[in-house]
């Protein structure tokens, strides 16, 4: 038979005979979310983004305080939600990529303009990105970002009033296949 990885979008009339659809790894997916500010000590350097231990046990762990570890092989996909703050005047740049095993993953920075302090309210910026990478049975993906200024760093805010605590960095992570 024929194997769907992805989306499948038709348009028009289908008629279907003896299909069946397995949505296999569809249940497995895992929250890991970082309550903590994270900031730059100097410009133009990277940085691991820091993560506690998952809370499910899913075979993705945390080790070194940065490294997700994968006891499956596989295709996985990564969602990250990353809050960013500036306290300068002008806006900076922040720059977000993964690592597989220490080597950067081709193609896979995002660079966000964080947006400046306007009156005595630091600039926020969410930087929200999909990728998907493969891994084989006990690789490691790290997050890293690195800014233009260490006046910008990944913020976590308490809670207050009506709202809950905001992480500085959530990611979700989903085996495709």
């Amino acid at each position: 038979g024929n194997t769907i990885l992805g989306n499948l979008i038709v348009t028009g009339t289908t008629t279907t005979v003896n299909s069946t659809v397995n949505y296999a790894n569809t249940n497995f997916a895992e929250s890991i979310t970082a309550t903590t500010t994270q900031t730059a000590a100097a410009t133009s350097t990277a940085y691991a983004v820091a993560l506690p231990a998952p809370t499910s046990s899913s075979g993705v762990t945390v080790s070194n305080t940065s490294r997700i570890n994968f006891a499956n092989a596989g295709t996985y996909q990564m969602v990250a939600n990353m809050q960013f703050d500036n306290s300068d005047s002008t806006s900076d740049n922040a720059y977000t990529w993964l690592k597989k095993n220490g080597t950067n993953i081709a193609n896979s920075t995002y660079i966000a303009a964080i947006v400046q302090k306007h009156g005595s309210t630091n600039g926020n910026t969410l930087i929200t990105w999909i990728q998907a990478f493969t891994v084989a049975a006990n690789d490691y993906i790290e997050v890293f970002w690195q800014t233009d200024s260490t006046t910008v760093r990944l913020l976590s805010t308490a809670a207050s009033g009506n709202y809950p605590q905001a992480p500085s960095v959530n990611l979700v992570i989903r085996q495709l296949a």
